[in-house]
């Protein structure tokens, strides 16, 4: 156990939720549920939690210079295309993203979207002033602001 249990809001954001990934940075561990991000100190201090309000599906935690970029899946489950044919083994899906940058202590600095995506996301790279997001057919590279 990392810390003691959390005194949280009683309100549904706040229901507890498997840990689907965690990473530490400068002494700060950030533990990652499908729609919450809470930051931890090394002593196991609450340091800051995310209030993105609209629905989420978090898909990582990438790290930057700066803070953190995290890709979220949009819930809905993407527009069909050509979505007036009833034929379900010709129906696609496009998949709606969008990237929340992330202070070191969780607070929003910055969010933006993706074009839609055929296929869903299988993973996501920080590099050195972008971020490499792709399906199995293709990678984005996308830009990210000076200094990340």
């Amino acid at each position: 156990q990392v810390s003691k249990p959390l005194e949280a809001p009683n309100n549904r954001e706040w229901t507890s939720q498997e840990v689907i990934y965690s990473t530490a940075r400068q002494g700060i561990l950030y533990t990652m549920t499908q729609n919450r991000i809470v930051a931890f100190s090394s002593t196991g201090q609450l340091v800051g939690a995310d209030f993105i309000a609209e629905p989420r599906q978090f898909q990582a935690i990438l790290r930057t210079h700066n803070g953190l970029i995290v890709p979220s899946r949009r819930p809905e489950p993407g527009s069909l295309v050509n979505a007036g044919l009833r034929i379900a083994r010709s129906i696609e899906r496009e998949y709606r993203y969008q990237f929340y940058q992330l202070s070191p202590d969780c607070r929003i600095e910055g969010v933006f979207a993706l074009p839609l995506l055929p296929q869903e996301s299988v993973y996501g790279f920080a590099i050195s002033g972008a971020v490499l997001f792709g399906t199995n057919k293709q990678t984005i590279a996308i830009g990210l602001p000076t200094g990340n």
